[in-house]
């Protein structure tokens, strides 16, 4: 019998052919047993490189969380748990993490869901400090288990908001139906009662009321707050649908999305959304599978226009005397210089988002003099190869360009 191992592999970008980068683990691939074996789900980038796979190990007898954490180079970080790795039993019987985030000071959020002691499915979540020992300021002993529905209900995405707070979602049954289950949680674990029901928002996407089966597979928050659920819904006369919900930061549908906050997309005979992502002008993409009459499946990406201001400012649409010229050299490795100039003397930002509009760096904040020209250095050999936003602030004036790091 072969027993599955936890595997991760890294392509660089800088080779155009998306060759495996050999400067990582073995050819490009790094493998550890996780238990008896190891299931890898999600995957998570550090602010300082390191990367984090969540997912599920097995014991023997049934499964637990489990978290690795590989440094940049692919190896174990023996830092982390116990030789990089750490497992957490949620309850008695079996427990799948499916997907983590990591917050602004280091801890690293879990969730997914677990059996409980009537052989029902509850969301969970788990916070681990950043050595890998639970997080005992956390719900109880760094964990939280959620009831959402009446049976059955499984977490299966989950994302930070700006102040901390916990938006997990997924499916929940309720009466004879699956729905979308979004629930929120305040930082220390417990239920955000400002949103939905005590935390708790279910929704009936699918036209098909007598056996619906909708669920969410993943969830991306807006720059104002809004969430935004993506999976998909049973459709009587298409199949199933690509679904995406935008919900109010109250839980309560948005009505100025879609129709009536939900968006349903029929692409082949059935098809299921599975992740989503929110471009830098704020357009939405959705990603997944199609099964089309043939048998067969083909991989579905799906983009909707959103009118949801993204938290960045175009610097085609700012006023001439705030100047904020493209960094160079751009791509960059591992260091690029950005140049700017302010109309005014006051107190002025230079800043770096991810995409998701997370802060990661601050370059400059102090007073600046009018007219005078800025060379400002930035070097992202601690951030992951990707695009980013520089933000320059001044007063009321702002502008934005794109970056992009190839490590």
């Amino acid at each position: 019998m072969g027993w599955r191992r936890l595997s991760l592999c890294r392509r660089s970008i800088q080779r155009k052919n998306g060759s495996l980068d050999n400067s990582f683990g073995t050819g490009g691939i790094a493998t550890t047993r996780l238990g008896v074996q190891g299931y890898g789900l999600s995957g998570i980038l550090q602010a300082d490189g390191k990367i984090l796979v969540v997912g599920s190990s097995d014991n023997g007898s049934n499964l637990d969380f489990g978290v690795v954490r590989f440094n940049t180079n692919g190896t174990l970080d023996n830092s982390f748990g116990s030789g990089g790795k750490v497992t957490t039993a949620v309850g008695a019987s079996s427990d799948f993490g499916r997907a983590g985030a990591c917050q602004a000071d280091g801890k690293i959020v879990v969730a997914g869901y677990y059996i409980n002691n009537q052989s029902n499915r509850d969301f969970a979540l788990v916070r681990y400090l950043t050595n890998g020992s639970l997080d005992n300021s956390f719900g109880s002993g760094g964990k939280v288990t959620t009831p959402v529905g009446l049976s059955d209900d499984r977490a299966r995405s989950m994302a930070l908001q700006s102040d901390e707070k916990i938006v997990v979602v997924g499916a929940s049954f309720v009466g004879f139906n699956n729905n979308f289950a979004i629930v929120r949680y305040n930082s220390d674990g417990s239920l955000d009662n400002n949103f939905g029901v005590d935390g708790k928002v279910r929704i009936a996407v699918g036209n098909d009321v007598s056996t619906g089966e909708d669920g969410a597979f993943s969830v991306a928050i807006q720059a104002d707050g809004k969430i935004l659920a993506a999976g998909w819904a049973l459709n009587p006369v298409s199949g199933y649908d690509f679904a995406v919900v935008r919900l109010m930061e109250n839980g309560s549908l948005d009505s100025t999305f879609a129709n009536g906050g939900i968006a349903l997309t029929p692409i082949g005979t059935n098809d299921f959304g599975q992740a989503i992502a929110l471009q830098a002008d704020g357009k939405i993409v959705v990603a997944g599978a199609s099964y089309d009459q043939t048998g067969d499946y083909a991989i579905a990406v799906v983009r909707y226009n959103n009118s949801a201001p993204t938290g960045i400012t175009s610097a085609l649409e700012l006023p001439e005397q705030l100047m904020l010229s493209q960094n160079y050299p751009n791509p960059f490795n591992p260091s690029t210089e950005i140049r700017f100039t302010v109309a005014q003397t006051r107190r002025t930002t230079l800043e770096v988002y991810n995409l998701m509009g997370q802060k990661v760096m601050t370059l400059f904040d102090e007073v600046a003099q009018a007219g005078h020209e800025y060379h400002v250095r930035f070097t992202g050999s601690h951030l992951a190869s990707g695009v980013y936003i520089y933000r320059l602030k001044s007063g009321p004036r702002s502008a934005s360009r794109k970056l992009i790091l190839l490590q």
